[in-house]
């Protein structure tokens, strides 16, 4: 009899289809790590999990924590590529455990130099492992970009944009008018929204931010170092560009790391260790303090960084089209433009000039790809306007809000297209000319900038970064966006969602001041190679960007609110680049750059930060 016992409790003789279901129930009971101690019990185990010869049992246990990709409707994950879902799997689990072990508390020593700390820090932290962190951060990144779809019946009809005159003429309504039925932030749609597991999951693992070491080079990181333009700075970056910054957690130190601050100009340029601090000081210990590793302090560093690199003047350039871009290959045509442009990068006080090689070597839409080390800037930058100005209390927390990274809350349901219609359809465009992007609505702008005497002079060296006394200058207005036409796709693989073009009104510089003060703007909106969505606006002279070069220094923190216009009020003058933040049709909207429309020598820019409100 017992050996009758002993057989029937053999894991042996127990069924794969058993062993699945055990461990599909563990893990959706949140025991994801599970699945990897059963296969290390026996060979037998060891076969069901990892020697399986379908996808049956990794797609289960994917799904009992994740959204499923497949059901994705305007991603490009929603393909019938077929998924790896082991590896799906285990690397976000991987990431989880990094994560948990990793965001911890760090202590940091300082000089005790008076002078005010500045983002010439130098930073001396622990070695970084290069892989781990490249596997967690790619892997956080997937499960913001495959949450599930905020895609809904709308419960209500959609906002007006026109209306017809007497003349029977369809007329924009009047911008204000809109304005007031919206306001500044995105409207609570709580009520009515599928649930997506992804983005709980994503709220649990970053409840103590991410892996201490990479925040830290993050905020204490010279912008000239390498580090923000790696692997690791860029899947950093694209993280807080969706997410925003998440700073070191508080608390007892669990590890600890020296920074030392420049004692003044002549500080020797390289990592201070214990013996150089003395052999500079004249002691290794009495002149270092604990560094303040406040939420606040770390926004602070965080924006001093993110300001040198949002407002670097020299980062205009025809190889990334003037906007936050990277070009996928280099787009130079000889060996002596090459070695040209190649001195100028080298050269801190080039500013790329109205030339030649300002409208050549331009690239194409397919080999550009976003620049999240740049738009990672501007996204704290942004945050940074926001947390100092606005109060949560008026809605704000809505535009913050992760869920908003879903796909398709503002993209209308795509109408059903017969066979027979998509067989008539003979320009390629007609039979998906519809708004994939959620284009066409209301919209609230934020536009961040120095007045340009500050830009020129913090770009020249004059002023620091980190002077308290600085301060972006800033203005939310409401932007109107109105689908004029399509044409081709510039990316042949989505031929389904054709170039939108727009146009409409934007409150201008005084807008706050005077409803009336009211803008034209047009543009479009396309696909990158890469899957994400590139917003270009243009605004021309008489209805001039609200930030213009001849900007002061003092409205909203930075500049008094002016115009710049051509002598015949006709000519395009700004334009802006952005990319779609979360998925195409996004709550989060897009987050990017303007600039001078002609990019002319010293062209300004600055941060802009665009969500739809109706």
């Amino acid at each position: 009899m017992a050996a009758v016992l002993r057989k029937r409790v053999s894991l042996d003789s127990v069924p794969p289809e058993v062993i699945e279901y055990i461990l599909i129930t563990a893990v959706a009971g949140g025991d994801a790590e599970s699945v990897a101690s059963v296969a290390t019990t026996c060979k037998y185990l060891f076969e069901i999990v990892y020697e399986t010869l379908d996808s049956h049992l990794w797609r289960s246990l994917f799904c009992t924590t994740f959204d499923d990709p497949r059901r994705l409707v305007l991603q490009v994950y929603a393909s019938d590529a077929p998924l790896n879902w082991r590896r799906l799997f285990t690397e976000r689990v991987r990431a989880r455990r990094y994560v948990y072990r990793h965001a911890v508390p760090i202590a940091l020593m300082e000089n005790e130099d008076p002078a005010p700390r500045n983002i010439d820090i130098l930073v001396q932290l622990p070695e970084i492992n290069y892989e781990e962190n490249i596997i967690c951060l790619r892997a956080l990144t997937s499960v913001i970009m495959t949450a599930a779809s905020d895609m809904r019946k709308s419960t209500g009809a959609p906002l007006a944009l026109t209306r017809t005159d007497r003349a029977g003429v369809s007329v924009p309504i009047d911008l204000a008018e809109l304005h007031n039925q919206t306001g500044n932030w995105p409207p609570d749609n709580a009520n009515g929204r599928a649930p997506s597991m992804n983005i709980p999951w994503l709220r649990e693992t970053l409840a103590r931010g991410l892996p201490s070491v990479v925040t830290g080079r993050f905020i204490l990181q010279p912008v000239e170092s390498l580090w923000h333009n790696s692997s690791v700075g860029s899947y950093m970056a694209e993280l807080l560009s969706h997410l925003g910054f998440m700073p070191i957690p508080p608390g007892p130190a669990t590890a600890h790391v020296e920074v030392q601050v420049p004692r003044g100009p002549s500080s020797p340029s390289r990592y201070l260790t214990r013996q150089s601090l003395r052999a500079w000081t004249g002691s290794s210990t009495s002149t270092l303090k604990p560094m303040d590793m406040s939420a606040d302090a770390q926004w602070d560093r965080a924006r001093w960084i993110a300001r040198e690199m949002a407002f670097d003047m020299t980062y205009l350039s025809p190889r990334r089209n003037w906007g936050p871009y990277i070009p996928v290959h280099p787009m130079l045509d000889n060996e002596e433009s090459e070695a040209e442009t190649s001195d100028n990068d080298s050269d801190p006080d080039y500013v790329p000039g109205n030339d030649v090689s300002q409208t050549a070597d331009v690239p194409s839409a397919d080999q550009l790809r976003p620049d999240w080390s740049w738009l990672g800037a501007a996204r704290i930058v942004a945050d940074c306007v926001l947390r100092a100005y606005v109060n949560e209390d008026e809605g704000i927390g809505r535009l913050h809000d992760w869920e908003n990274v879903r796909e398709g809350a503002w993209v209308p349901t795509p109408p059903s297209t017969s066979e027979e219609e998509q067989a008539n359809a003979t320009d390629g465009v007609t039979s998906h000319e519809r708004d994939w992007a959620g284009a066409e609505g209301l919209w609230s702008r934020l536009v961040c900038w120095f007045g340009y005497n500050n830009l020129f002079a913090l770009n020249q060296g004059f002023m620091r970064y980190d002077d308290p006394d600085l301060d972006e200058a800033w203005i939310i207005v409401p932007l109107s966006l109105r689908i004029t036409g399509y044409s081709p796709s510039p990316i042949a693989r989505y031929a389904d969602r054709p170039t939108i073009h727009v146009e409409g009104e934007m409150g201008g510089g005084n807008w706050e001041d005077d409803e009336e003060d009211v803008r034209r703007v047009h543009g479009t909106v396309s696909m990158l190679e890469d899957g994400h969505v590139r917003w270009s606006i243009v605004r021309p002279s008489r209805h001039s960007l609200v930030c213009s070069p001849e900007l002061g220094d003092d409205s909203h923190g930075g500049g008094d609110l002016q115009t710049s216009m051509n002598e015949d009020n006709t000519e395009d003058e700004w334009a802006s680049e952005a990319i779609q933040l979360g998925g195409v049709g996004s709550r989060m909207g897009s987050l990017g750059m303007w600039t001078g429309v002609n990019h002319e020598d010293d062209d300004p820019l600055g941060v802009i930060w665009q969500w739809r409100v109706g």
